[in-house]
Protein backbone atom coordinates (compact mmCIF):
# COMPACT_ATOMS: atom_id res chain seq x y z
CA UNK A 1 0.00 0.00 0.00
CA UNK A 2 1.44 3.73 -1.17
CA UNK A 3 -0.10 6.99 -0.53
CA UNK A 4 0.89 10.18 -1.12
CA UNK A 5 2.37 12.23 -3.90
CA UNK A 6 4.11 9.78 -5.99
CA UNK A 7 6.87 9.84 -9.03
CA UNK A 8 5.81 7.59 -12.06
CA UNK A 9 8.54 5.04 -10.89
CA UNK A 10 6.07 4.89 -7.32
CA UNK A 11 2.35 5.01 -9.11
CA UNK A 12 3.90 1.60 -11.29
CA UNK A 13 4.91 0.30 -7.33
CA UNK A 14 1.10 0.51 -6.58
CA UNK A 15 0.14 -0.61 -9.60
CA UNK A 16 2.12 -3.82 -9.48
CA UNK A 17 0.98 -4.18 -5.71
CA UNK A 18 -2.70 -3.86 -6.66
CA UNK A 19 -1.73 -7.00 -9.10
CA UNK A 20 0.20 -8.93 -7.60
CA UNK A 21 -2.24 -9.64 -4.63
CA UNK A 22 -4.90 -9.93 -6.08
CA UNK A 23 -3.35 -12.99 -7.93
CA UNK A 24 -1.70 -14.42 -5.19
CA UNK A 25 -4.86 -14.74 -3.57
CA UNK A 26 -5.60 -17.43 -6.32
CA UNK A 27 -4.89 -20.90 -5.94
CA UNK A 28 -4.35 -21.44 -9.94
CA UNK A 29 -1.88 -18.54 -10.27
CA UNK A 30 1.59 -19.72 -11.51
CA UNK A 31 4.96 -17.77 -11.78
CA UNK A 32 3.82 -16.76 -15.36
CA UNK A 33 0.94 -15.01 -14.47
CA UNK A 34 3.02 -12.45 -12.49
CA UNK A 35 4.85 -11.92 -15.55
CA UNK A 36 3.34 -8.81 -17.27
CA UNK A 37 3.00 -6.86 -13.52
CA UNK A 38 6.88 -7.44 -12.97
CA UNK A 39 7.44 -6.29 -16.73
CA UNK A 40 5.81 -3.72 -16.18
CA UNK A 41 7.17 -2.49 -13.21
CA UNK A 42 10.74 -2.82 -14.24
CA UNK A 43 10.06 -1.37 -17.07
CA UNK A 44 8.95 2.25 -15.20
CA UNK A 45 11.71 1.55 -12.76
CA UNK A 46 14.90 1.78 -16.11
CA UNK A 47 12.48 4.67 -17.60
CA UNK A 48 12.65 6.84 -14.35
CA UNK A 49 16.64 6.32 -14.03
CA UNK A 50 16.94 7.19 -18.25
CA UNK A 51 18.44 3.14 -18.81
CA UNK A 52 18.18 2.73 -21.73
CA UNK A 53 16.71 -1.45 -21.87
CA UNK A 54 13.97 -3.24 -22.84
CA UNK A 55 12.39 -5.46 -20.61
CA UNK A 56 10.86 -8.41 -21.86
CA UNK A 57 9.33 -12.21 -20.37
CA UNK A 58 9.00 -15.15 -21.78
CA UNK A 59 12.23 -15.04 -24.29
CA UNK A 60 14.65 -17.10 -25.80
CA UNK A 61 18.46 -17.07 -25.67
CA UNK A 62 20.20 -19.34 -27.71
CA UNK A 63 23.34 -21.45 -25.91
CA UNK A 64 26.60 -21.59 -27.08
CA UNK A 65 26.46 -25.56 -27.08
CA UNK A 66 23.25 -25.44 -29.04
CA UNK A 67 19.95 -25.26 -27.68
CA UNK A 68 17.90 -22.68 -25.97
CA UNK A 69 17.62 -20.89 -21.97
CA UNK A 70 14.41 -19.42 -21.64
CA UNK A 71 14.93 -16.83 -19.19
CA UNK A 72 10.99 -16.02 -17.28
CA UNK A 73 12.54 -11.96 -17.71
CA UNK A 74 14.99 -10.59 -19.54
CA UNK A 75 16.92 -6.25 -20.02
CA UNK A 76 17.67 -6.01 -23.37
CA UNK A 77 19.87 -3.15 -25.27
CA UNK A 78 17.67 -0.95 -27.27
CA UNK A 79 17.85 -2.80 -30.30
CA UNK A 80 16.29 -5.83 -28.71
CA UNK A 81 19.19 -7.99 -30.25
CA UNK A 82 21.47 -8.49 -26.95
CA UNK A 83 20.55 -9.80 -23.33
CA UNK A 84 22.74 -7.91 -20.75
CA UNK A 85 20.79 -9.19 -17.71
CA UNK A 86 18.57 -12.62 -17.14
CA UNK A 87 15.98 -13.06 -15.12
CA UNK A 88 14.40 -15.91 -12.65
CA UNK A 89 11.22 -15.51 -10.90
CA UNK A 90 9.05 -17.96 -8.45
CA UNK A 91 6.08 -17.55 -6.67
CA UNK A 92 5.72 -15.16 -3.31
CA UNK A 93 5.22 -19.07 -1.65
CA UNK A 94 9.04 -19.40 -2.78
CA UNK A 95 12.13 -18.06 -1.36
CA UNK A 96 14.80 -15.70 -2.53
CA UNK A 97 17.81 -17.73 -1.08
CA UNK A 98 16.54 -20.79 -1.86
CA UNK A 99 15.87 -19.93 -5.41
CA UNK A 100 19.68 -18.18 -5.35
CA UNK A 101 20.62 -22.15 -4.98
CA UNK A 102 18.58 -23.32 -7.11
CA UNK A 103 19.53 -26.42 -9.75
CA UNK A 104 16.14 -26.46 -11.17
CA UNK A 105 16.04 -27.38 -14.97
CA UNK A 106 19.34 -28.46 -15.82
CA UNK A 107 21.00 -25.67 -13.27
CA UNK A 108 19.32 -23.08 -15.17
CA UNK A 109 20.18 -20.50 -12.74
CA UNK A 110 23.97 -21.38 -12.56
CA UNK A 111 23.83 -21.33 -16.61
CA UNK A 112 22.64 -17.72 -16.62
CA UNK A 113 25.02 -16.39 -14.23
CA UNK A 114 27.85 -18.23 -16.30
CA UNK A 115 26.23 -16.06 -19.74
CA UNK A 116 25.79 -12.85 -18.27
CA UNK A 117 27.61 -12.69 -14.90
CA UNK A 118 24.55 -11.29 -13.03
CA UNK A 119 21.20 -12.62 -12.50
CA UNK A 120 17.88 -10.65 -11.23
CA UNK A 121 15.75 -12.99 -9.27
CA UNK A 122 12.19 -12.08 -7.97
CA UNK A 123 9.76 -14.36 -5.84
CA UNK A 124 7.15 -11.30 -7.00
CA UNK A 125 7.39 -9.94 -3.11
CA UNK A 126 11.28 -9.47 -3.07
CA UNK A 127 13.88 -8.76 -5.86
CA UNK A 128 17.96 -9.83 -5.75
CA UNK A 129 20.59 -9.78 -7.27
CA UNK A 130 22.41 -13.09 -7.76
CA UNK A 131 26.17 -12.67 -8.85
CA UNK A 132 29.30 -15.03 -9.55
CA UNK A 133 32.02 -15.21 -6.53
CA UNK A 134 35.17 -13.40 -8.60
CA UNK A 135 37.38 -16.41 -6.81
CA UNK A 136 35.64 -19.11 -9.23
CA UNK A 137 37.08 -19.73 -12.18
CA UNK A 138 35.54 -22.80 -13.65
CA UNK A 139 33.64 -23.06 -17.13
CA UNK A 140 29.26 -24.05 -17.93
CA UNK A 141 26.89 -23.30 -15.13
CA UNK A 142 27.95 -21.58 -11.87
CA UNK A 143 27.47 -24.11 -8.86
CA UNK A 144 25.48 -22.90 -5.90
CA UNK A 145 28.78 -22.69 -3.97
CA UNK A 146 29.76 -20.03 -6.08
CA UNK A 147 26.94 -17.73 -6.01
CA UNK A 148 26.18 -14.49 -4.15
CA UNK A 149 23.50 -12.95 -3.44
CA UNK A 150 24.92 -9.23 -3.67
CA UNK A 151 21.32 -7.75 -2.81
CA UNK A 152 17.73 -8.06 -2.02
CA UNK A 153 15.38 -5.58 -1.77
CA UNK A 154 12.22 -7.27 -0.13
CA UNK A 155 8.69 -5.08 -0.30
CA UNK A 156 6.77 -7.95 1.78
CA UNK A 157 8.49 -10.41 4.32
CA UNK A 158 6.23 -13.26 3.43
CA UNK A 159 3.22 -14.69 1.03
CA UNK A 160 1.15 -13.20 4.33
CA UNK A 161 2.24 -9.94 4.53
CA UNK A 162 1.44 -9.25 0.66
CA UNK A 163 -2.06 -10.83 0.94
CA UNK A 164 -2.84 -9.40 4.25
CA UNK A 165 -1.57 -5.47 1.52
CA UNK A 166 0.81 -4.76 4.20
CA UNK A 167 2.87 -1.30 3.73
CA UNK A 168 5.69 -1.02 1.22
CA UNK A 169 8.83 1.19 2.96
CA UNK A 170 8.84 4.20 1.68
CA UNK A 171 12.12 3.73 -0.01
CA UNK A 172 11.85 0.19 -1.70
CA UNK A 173 11.26 2.48 -5.06
CA UNK A 174 14.60 4.36 -4.69
CA UNK A 175 16.28 0.50 -3.24
CA UNK A 176 14.83 -1.20 -6.14
CA UNK A 177 15.98 1.25 -9.21
CA UNK A 178 19.51 1.66 -7.05
CA UNK A 179 19.42 -2.19 -7.48
CA UNK A 180 18.72 -2.72 -11.25
CA UNK A 181 21.18 0.27 -12.14
CA UNK A 182 23.73 -1.53 -10.28
CA UNK A 183 22.75 -4.70 -12.07
CA UNK A 184 23.43 -3.22 -15.88
CA UNK A 185 26.14 -0.32 -14.83
CA UNK A 186 28.38 -2.51 -12.73
CA UNK A 187 28.06 -6.03 -13.95
CA UNK A 188 26.00 -6.47 -17.63
CA UNK A 189 28.04 -6.59 -20.68
CA UNK A 190 27.29 -3.81 -22.66
CA UNK A 191 27.77 -4.36 -26.29
CA UNK A 192 25.78 -1.16 -27.73
CA UNK A 193 27.57 1.88 -28.30
CA UNK A 194 24.75 3.96 -27.52
CA UNK A 195 23.50 2.28 -24.43
CA UNK A 196 27.46 2.14 -22.89
CA UNK A 197 26.84 6.41 -24.20
CA UNK A 198 24.06 6.79 -22.22
CA UNK A 199 24.87 4.69 -18.97
CA UNK A 200 28.25 6.74 -19.16
CA UNK A 201 26.57 9.86 -19.30
CA UNK A 202 24.27 9.12 -16.85
CA UNK A 203 27.31 8.25 -14.21
CA UNK A 204 29.34 11.86 -15.31
CA UNK A 205 25.55 13.62 -14.36
CA UNK A 206 25.88 11.43 -10.51
CA UNK A 207 29.51 12.35 -10.61
CA UNK A 208 28.85 15.88 -10.94
CA UNK A 209 26.17 16.12 -8.95
CA UNK A 210 28.07 14.72 -6.31
CA UNK A 211 31.02 17.38 -6.82
CA UNK A 212 31.06 19.45 -3.58
CA UNK A 213 29.97 23.17 -4.52
CA UNK A 214 32.84 24.63 -2.33
CA UNK A 215 36.05 22.83 -2.23
CA UNK A 216 37.27 24.44 0.96
CA UNK A 217 34.54 22.39 2.81
CA UNK A 218 35.47 19.51 0.93
CA UNK A 219 38.69 19.82 1.91
CA UNK A 220 38.89 21.13 5.42
CA UNK A 221 39.08 17.53 6.85
CA UNK A 222 42.31 17.10 5.10
CA UNK A 223 43.85 20.21 6.12
CA UNK A 224 42.49 19.43 9.89
CA UNK A 225 44.72 16.20 9.32
CA UNK A 226 47.54 18.59 8.24
CA UNK A 227 47.87 21.08 10.75
CA UNK A 228 47.79 17.40 13.10
CA UNK A 229 50.42 15.56 11.43
CA UNK A 230 52.52 18.74 10.96
CA UNK A 231 54.20 21.12 13.85
CA UNK A 232 53.18 25.06 13.50
CA UNK A 233 57.18 25.38 12.66
CA UNK A 234 56.69 23.22 9.73
CA UNK A 235 53.64 24.59 7.98
CA UNK A 236 54.72 27.28 5.32
CA UNK A 237 53.33 30.19 6.42
CA UNK A 238 54.61 30.32 10.02
CA UNK A 239 57.64 28.73 9.15
CA UNK A 240 57.94 32.14 7.02
CA UNK A 241 56.94 34.35 10.21
CA UNK A 242 59.74 32.33 12.27
CA UNK A 243 62.02 32.69 9.68
CA UNK A 244 62.00 36.47 9.81
CA UNK A 245 62.17 36.58 13.24
CA UNK A 246 65.16 34.66 13.22
CA UNK A 247 66.67 36.85 10.86
CA UNK A 248 65.90 40.25 11.72
CA UNK A 249 69.15 41.84 10.73
CA UNK A 250 68.23 40.45 7.40
CA UNK A 251 65.09 42.78 6.59
CA UNK A 252 65.28 42.23 2.57
CA UNK A 253 65.05 38.54 3.28
CA UNK A 254 62.51 38.57 5.97
CA UNK A 255 60.06 40.56 3.28
CA UNK A 256 61.01 38.08 0.86
CA UNK A 257 59.57 35.44 2.41
CA UNK A 258 56.07 37.46 3.86
CA UNK A 259 55.51 38.16 -0.03
CA UNK A 260 56.29 34.56 -0.33
CA UNK A 261 53.69 33.40 1.25
CA UNK A 262 51.31 36.22 0.64
CA UNK A 263 51.81 34.76 -3.16
CA UNK A 264 51.12 31.00 -2.18
CA UNK A 265 48.09 31.93 -0.32
CA UNK A 266 47.00 33.53 -3.61
CA UNK A 267 47.93 30.92 -6.39
CA UNK A 268 46.15 28.52 -3.59
CA UNK A 269 42.50 30.73 -4.12
CA UNK A 270 43.47 31.21 -7.70
CA UNK A 271 43.52 27.48 -8.38
CA UNK A 272 40.38 26.58 -6.28
CA UNK A 273 38.58 29.34 -8.22
CA UNK A 274 39.94 27.85 -11.28
CA UNK A 275 39.05 24.25 -10.55
CA UNK A 276 35.22 25.14 -9.69
CA UNK A 277 34.94 27.45 -12.88
CA UNK A 278 36.12 24.74 -15.35
CA UNK A 279 33.69 21.85 -12.99
CA UNK A 280 31.16 23.90 -13.69
CA UNK A 281 31.68 24.65 -17.49
CA UNK A 282 32.01 20.46 -17.90
CA UNK A 283 29.29 19.25 -20.50
CA UNK A 284 27.72 15.82 -19.72
CA UNK A 285 28.97 14.44 -22.71
CA UNK A 286 32.62 15.85 -21.81
CA UNK A 287 32.78 13.99 -18.53
CA UNK A 288 31.19 10.76 -20.11
CA UNK A 289 34.56 10.96 -22.90
CA UNK A 290 36.60 11.53 -19.50
CA UNK A 291 34.88 8.44 -17.71
CA UNK A 292 35.43 6.24 -20.70
CA UNK A 293 39.04 6.99 -21.04
CA UNK A 294 39.89 6.81 -17.00
CA UNK A 295 38.47 3.30 -17.78
CA UNK A 296 40.77 2.87 -20.32
CA UNK A 297 43.56 3.90 -18.59
CA UNK A 298 42.65 1.30 -15.25
CA UNK A 299 42.41 -1.72 -17.67
CA UNK A 300 45.48 -1.15 -19.04
CA UNK A 301 47.25 -0.71 -15.73
CA UNK A 302 45.88 -3.95 -14.53
CA UNK A 303 46.57 -5.84 -17.63
CA UNK A 304 50.01 -4.54 -17.58
CA UNK A 305 50.32 -5.31 -13.79
CA UNK A 306 49.08 -8.95 -14.20
CA UNK A 307 51.74 -9.31 -16.87
CA UNK A 308 54.51 -8.54 -14.44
Amino acid sequence: MIHGHMSRAAAALRDFAEAVIELATSGTTTEATFYPALQSLLTALLRERGLPFLVRANTAERRAGGGADLPDLALYESSGDYAVLLGEVKTPRDEIDELARSIERGDQVGRYLAQTGVVLLSNVRSFALLIRDPAFQGTGPVPPAARRLLAVVELWPSRAALVADKPIAADAVEKLGELLEIAVTEFAAIAEPESLARILARLARRAKAGLPAKFSQAVQPLLDDFARHHPPSRRPARAAAAAGRRVRDRPARSLRARSAGRELAGTIEREQAEAEAVLGSVSDEALAQALAKLETAVTRIQVASRAR
